[in-house]
């Protein structure tokens, strides 16, 4: 079987490197690709890049959508429109060639919000231009459910497929000691630690506000990640004194570095307002870090028990007392239950999952 997986964003994240290597290790053949068979044209309107993927690498069994976004959202409307309504006539076009379209579902709607109408039709038709739908555990496949409004029928395409961990994809040679060494952090502080991109809806500048209210000299928190814009920075920067125990990096970590930010915190803390499903929250895990997560989407059946901390975003003061709980925790033995969770995660009964998806798809058709 062939398949031809898009967006590729592998260069920053190894979740599609390792569902790919899980799946060629079962026979199916993957090809990845960003989509950009064609030059840009009218500043951010790229031609055909569904099809010319397939023109490039030939017809595929299965096309396996991931993030849609960079194929339907433009920075006004009409170029909204435009990509949106060429994404979904090549989808037609994929369809008629006898090609399969499987779609996991990592985000609702695009987290920005620049043209949530369209965007949600979008997904709408994509729901129905699909042969399977794969979502990340059971609230997953609740929750596109009830945004999309999907009949009986359209709920049976919908697939569980778990996230799989990140042990080993990341260099992990240093220790917390050396981390600490290199970042001149203390060895008795209590380092809480945001790790990725900053935007929006993750939430950060509440979680520095959280995080003060503390009021704790033996605690630091380090806010490490590329910002969306520079607004959002300067929320961030408002909320710290440039004398007390919070620190921001903004910028972006390369992969050979993760593993000092990891090493370094005692706890990862992770803010988020919304999601779906968290790819942070396994990468944390995946370095035996507890974590402090929502207690929405996927990560709140992924941190159960001893696994760490999870808070109410729509309780006032619910992250503040959340901290605060991980401060007197065993941090040892939870990052210890942690790891043990995510390597639970195993991408070889994933890949076979997926691939699995992929036959009744195609299996649908015949």
């Amino acid at each position: 079987m062939d398949v031809l997986m898009m967006p590729d964003y592998s260069d920053g994240n190894p979740y599609q490197r390792r569902l790919r290597d899980a799946l060629e290790a079962r026979g199916v053949s993957v090809s990845m690709t960003k989509g950009e068979c064609f030059a840009l044209l009218f500043g951010g309107f790229r031609l055909l890049p569904i099809l010319g993927a397939l023109r490039e690498h030939g017809r595929p069994d299965v096309l396996h959508l991931h993030w849609i976004y960079p194929f339907t959202i433009g920075k006004h409307r009409p170029l909204t429109l435009a990509k949106g309504i060429q994404f979904l006539l090549e989808l037609a076009v994929v369809r008629l060639l006898g090609v399969q379209i499987v779609w996991t579902v990592h985000n609702l709607e695009e987290h920005e919000r620049r043209a949530p109408r369209l965007d949600r039709w979008y997904r709408h038709l994509l729901v129905r231009l699909s042969g399977r739908l794969i979502v990340h555990c059971e609230s997953a496949r609740t929750a596109v459910v009830d945004a999309y409004d999907l009949s009986p029928a359209l709920r049976e395409k919908i697939q569980i497929v778990p996230h799989g961990h990140y042990i080993d994809c990341y260099t992990d040679e240093t220790t917390p000691a050396a981390a600490r060494a290199e970042l001149d952090i203390a060895p008795e502080t209590t380092v809480f630690l945001y790790f990725g991109r900053i935007r929006e809806y993750k939430n950060v500048p509440a979680l520095v506000s959280a995080f003060k209210q503390l009021d704790r000299s033996d605690a630091e928190l380090l806010v490490v990640g590329s910002p969306r814009n520079d607004e959002v920075a300067a929320q961030i920067t408002a909320r710290c004194d440039p004398h007390d125990n919070v620190r921001t990096e903004f910028r972006f970590v390369p992969e050979d570095e993760i593993q000092v930010y990891m090493n370094a915190a005692d706890v990862v803390t992770l803010p988020f307002s919304e999601l779906l499903t968290s790819g942070s929250t396994m990468l944390a895990m995946s370095f035996g870090n507890p974590v402090v997560v929502p207690a929405i989407g996927c990560v709140d059946t992924l941190v159960t028990g001893d696994c760490g901390f999870t808070f109410d975003p729509a309780v006032d003061g619910s992250l503040r007392d959340v901290l605060a709980q991980a401060m007197d925790a065993d941090l040892e033995a939870v990052g210890a239950a942690n790891y043990a969770r995510a390597a639970e995660f195993d991408w070889g009964p994933i890949g076979a999952e997926t691939a699995s998806v992929y036959r009744e798809a195609v299996a649908g058709e015949e």
